[in-house]
C-alpha cells in the first residue's frame, strides 16, 4: 500500500503537502500556497499533541466513558388531556375542522 506519506514508525504518518493536496481536491477545496503552508504547521501541531498523549501510560487506567457525571434533565412522562378539536382549531383559520396553513409549493 503506497501513501506516498512519510512514516517515522508504524504508528506515526506525517501529512505531506502532496497528501494534502489531493484530500483538498477530493473535498472540492482550492487553498493557496500560503494556507497549504500554514494548514500542513497546524495539523503537524495536532499530531505531535497525540503523539504525547500516546506516550502516557495507562495501563493501570480504566476507561472513563463519561469522566463527569450528568444528571438527568428530562421530566418524568406523565399523561395529560390532549386539546379537543374545537380548542385546537379556535385561534386558526379552519374549514370544517382543520387548520388551513399557507400553501406550500
Amino acid at each position: 500500500m503506497n501513501t506516498n506519506a512519510t512514516t517515522n514508525n508504524q504508528d506515526e504518518i506525517a501529512l505531506t503537502e502532496e497528501m494534502l493536496k489531493r484530500v483538498c481536491n477530493n473535498a472540492k477545496l482550492q487553498l493557496t500556497e500560503k494556507e497549504t503552508a500554514a494548514f500542513l504547521k497546524d495539523t503537524e501541531e495536532v499530531l505531535n499533541a497525540f503523539r504525547t498523549l500516546s506516550q502516557a501510560d495507562i495501563t493501570k487506567t480504566e476507561p472513563a466513558f463519561q469522566p463527569i457525571p450528568l444528571p438527568t434533565v428530562l421530566r418524568e412522562d406523565s399523561q395529560v388531556p390532549s386539546l379537543t378539536q374545537e380548542e385546537a382549531v379556535t385561534n386558526a383559520t379552519s374549514i370544517n375542522g382543520c387548520i388551513k396553513g399557507p400553501r406550500a409549493i
